[in-house]
């Protein structure tokens, strides 16, 4: 039903009980009534809206920053070259000696060193000053 066009029921003139006032001499009075189709529409958009922002609001604190987070450790373990000191995600720091393919050679002590993959390396670290007596 098209919102414009009224649809027109005739009010019997005996129907007072309803609230409607009919004329004395017997004509009928015209109910006019309009589609509301039209007006559930936007309800249906203020029930989209908020699921739409949830998903925006995900995406920007969660989803994007863990992405570029990610993005930051790959190219950390792209870099990595024989004297980066370095922490692994097991928090043993240490200085490498070789890195070939995905295995890294770490040197932790004098003469000792261990060889981990390159995914366990965590980041980078600062080599710590040894402190003279």
């Amino acid at each position: 039903m098209d919102p414009m066009n009224p649809q027109a029921s005739p009010l019997p003139s005996s129907d007072s009980s309803a609230g409607h006032t009919a004329a004395q001499d017997g004509s009928e009075a015209i109910l006019v009534s309009y589609d509301t189709a039209a007006a559930d529409a936007p309800s249906m958009l203020m029930n989209i809206a908020p699921i739409a922002a949830m998903i925006a609001i995900f995406y920007f604190l969660l989803i994007r920053p863990q992405q570029a987070e990610r993005k930051q450790h790959e190219t950390l373990l792209a870099s990595l070259k024989k004297g980066d000191a370095v922490v692994t995600a097991s928090g043993l720091h240490g200085v490498v000696h070789e890195v070939k393919g995905d295995i890294v050679s770490i040197e932790v002590a004098d003469k000792l060193r261990l060889t981990v993959d390159r995914a366990s390396i965590k980041r980078k670290a600062v080599p710590s000053a040894e402190s003279g007596s």
